[in-house]
């Protein structure tokens, strides 16, 4: 808002160097307040509990689109992703991408190095895993990760873990911390 208001006001006296800089700030700025405002949207539709879509998704699909919205949203991003071959599931594709895109970007902000996203199958489930190599969950998260609030953990400062474990649960998976890495679990069937 300070930058909008100074480009606005002095707009004529800035110098080109400066104009851009507060337009990046402007811009990056909307960019964390659109992410804010839709998770805020996607949990409370998730605690109404309506019943989700359930439409043939290709879930490497999902994962590609949300890896490449990572790569735009986070410049200089390091990401790798292993896919293989997967059935069609039925989900709701819109909500996957959504948690996709919270766990990557968790792992941008709080990992170190490469962020790898894999895609795995096992009976009768489909696996989509985000490993950082970071610190890891405090004990508080780990908890609240797997109980049953979908509120925020006291001290989590975003939305997104919260978004994506109450999409997980919507869409009757889950989603688990182990060994350094977030593995969100989707029936394979309807």
């Amino acid at each position: 808002l300070g930058a909008a208001s100074a480009l606005k006001e002095l707009d004529a006296q800035l110098a080109p160097e400066a104009r851009t800089d507060l337009l990046l700030a402007i811009e990056e700025e909307a960019g964390r307040l659109n992410t804010h405002v839709s998770n805020l949207m996607q949990l409370s539709r998730l605690e109404l509990a309506a019943a989700p879509r359930r439409d043939w998704v290709d879930l490497n699909d999902i994962v590609s689109a949300a890896t490449a919205r990572a790569r735009r949203s986070v410049k200089g991003a390091a990401l790798r992703e292993t896919l293989i071959d997967l059935p069609m599931i039925r989900g709701e594709g819109a909500l996957i991408e959504q948690a996709v895109f919270n766990l990557i970007d968790n792992a941008l902000a709080h990992g170190q190095g490469m962020v790898e996203v894999l895609t795995s199958k096992t009976d009768g489930a489909v696996r989509i895993t985000v490993r950082d190599h970071g610190p890891g969950l405090s004990s508080d998260l780990a908890s609240w990760l797997s109980g049953p609030n979908l509120r925020p953990a006291p001290g989590q400062r975003g939305l997104g873990l919260a978004v994506a474990k109450g999409i997980a649960r919507h869409l009757g998976g889950t989603l688990l911390w182990d060994d350094g890495a977030f593995t969100l679990t989707l029936p394979e069937g309807p």
